[in-house]
């Protein structure tokens, strides 16, 4: 376990900077112009601002190659682009990101990957842009809750969404040893860092921090560790022991801190 934390911090050194799979050099006109569009995205932020309503349009043309070409992965890097540059200036557009998510997964063409990327990915928004300081009194939210818009959810709503599902994630462990590599572009993962990305790092290291959550994080840890074991990713197994260490360190002795 030494080993496996040692090697952790030191990936935690080198933030993780992964780029863009390398396209084949007989790329279509379309793929050129995809890879033109997530260049000129790149966040720049001494000229960002000044940029965002040049880059609405580029974005939406990620969506629309996404959905032709049934490709999941640049289709959600299209509404990440798109949000980032609306959801904060327009209420409007906040809803819609929930209800566009929501109605992203009747989407005929999906793969079972596909499904899983999306739940994966779905987490990962409701857990970013949950707002921590402004909840609504338990007294005044609303009696019958909107399952897909949290705007009028309390934290136990938010408990319940996280946990069904992280617990459907979780359902086959297997399947979250998979490389996230084919959707690279959705969860803004670069090439050149240390450490193979998968499904179930992904999942970790977003996990909601929530301490009413810390009983599930350690079932997570617990049924994902027999297949991160079995896997080649020594970065997956790594993080699952130091995450284990954390939620321990209250409970060892001295002794039992060192070593770990």
């Amino acid at each position: 376990m030494k080993i496996r934390y040692a090697l952790l911090v030191a990936l935690s050194l080198s933030l993780p900077s992964y780029g863009q799979k390398k396209q084949s050099a007989k790329a279509t006109p379309q793929i050129q112009r995809v890879q033109q569009i997530q260049r000129i995205l790149k966040p720049n932020t001494s000229r960002q601002n000044a940029r965002d309503r040049i880059n609405i349009p580029l974005s939406r043309e990620l969506i629309d190659y996404g959905m032709k070409k049934h490709d999941l992965n640049i289709l959600l890097q299209g509404y990440s682009e798109l949000w980032l540059r609306t959801v904060g200036r327009d209420p409007e557009a906040k809803i819609n990101a929930y209800q566009a998510l929501h109605k992203l997964k009747s989407l005929p063409w999906l793969t079972v990957t596909d499904r899983l990327a999306l739940k994966l990915f779905t987490l990962c928004y409701y857990s970013d842009h949950q707002d921590r300081y402004r909840y609504r009194s338990e007294e005044i939210v609303a009696k019958h809750v909107d399952p897909v818009n949290p705007e009028s959810w309390s934290q136990q709503d938010y408990n319940t969404f996280y946990t069904t599902r992280i617990r459907e994630l979780i359902s086959d462990p297997a399947a979250l040893s998979a490389s996230l590599k084919p959707y690279s572009a959705a969860f803004s993962i670069d090439e050149g860092a240390i450490g193979e990305p998968t499904f179930g790092t992904e999942l970790l290291k977003n996990f909601p921090p929530i301490e009413a959550l810390v009983p599930l994080h350690r079932e997570v840890l617990k049924t994902l560790r027999p297949a991160a074991e079995a896997s080649k990713s020594v970065y997956y197994r790594a993080l699952i022991d130091a995450q284990q260490i954390l939620l321990d360190k209250d409970q060892m002795t001295e002794a039992q801190r060192i070593e770990a």
